[in-house]
């Protein structure tokens, strides 16, 4: 063979072999850019579903949160209004006529009164006198007197004696009904 023709041979199979390497490497980069693309859609769809689905759970946590506040909201306005149950119940008692409430005084001093104790009013109050409260210390042979000072208080009294105070205002007796009885006002006032 001459020196032509062994140069055309190789020519030749290198252009064979450039076709073959060509050709593979177009099926090689067309399998990959295949898959790229398959993988392209599946990370598309997984996105678009997971997108719905935290949609989903973004909705339904804001309805439960929503659901929640209007709770609370509710919650506030109920408490608000028992707050202003319990606050009409301690006007009505501070405004009682005298005989009305002198009869609650007299009771609570018949059941809470110790021998000694010393009957504290509150500020302004016009009922309770040394004369009520000497004839009801006579009545249950108890030594009681009434304090020469009032009490920070409106409604009710105080009972005092050497390290023991009881304290009967009408603002501790609310309190008091309101921790038993609040349940029953809501069941009544919200039915």
């Amino acid at each position: 063979m001459a020196k032509d023709a062994i140069i055309k041979k190789i020519i030749s199979d290198a252009e064979l072999k450039s076709q073959e390497i060509v050709s593979e490497a177009t099926k090689n980069s067309e399998a990959k850019i295949s898959a790229a693309k398959k993988k392209a859609e599946d990370i598309l769809n997984k996105a678009k579903n997971d997108s719905v689905t935290l949609k989903h759970d973004i909705l339904v946590r804001q309805k439960t949160v929503a659901d929640l506040d209007k709770r609370k909201v509710l919650l506030n306005a109920k408490q608000e209004v028992i707050d202003e149950v319990f606050s009409e119940a301690l006007k009505e008692l501070v405004s009682l006529k005298k005989e009305e409430y002198l009869d609650i005084i007299t009771r609570l001093i018949k059941q809470y009164s110790e021998d000694g104790d010393e009957v504290i009013k509150g500020k302004g109050d016009k009922y309770i006198t040394n004369e009520y409260v000497e004839i009801l210390s006579k009545e249950l042979k108890k030594k009681l007197s009434l304090s020469k000072e009032e009490g920070n208080f409106n409604g009710g009294i105080m009972l005092s004696q050497k390290g023991c105070d009881k304290n009967l205002t009408f603002e501790a007796l609310l309190r008091l009904s309101r921790d038993e009885n609040e349940y029953k006002v809501a069941e009544i006032l919200f039915k």
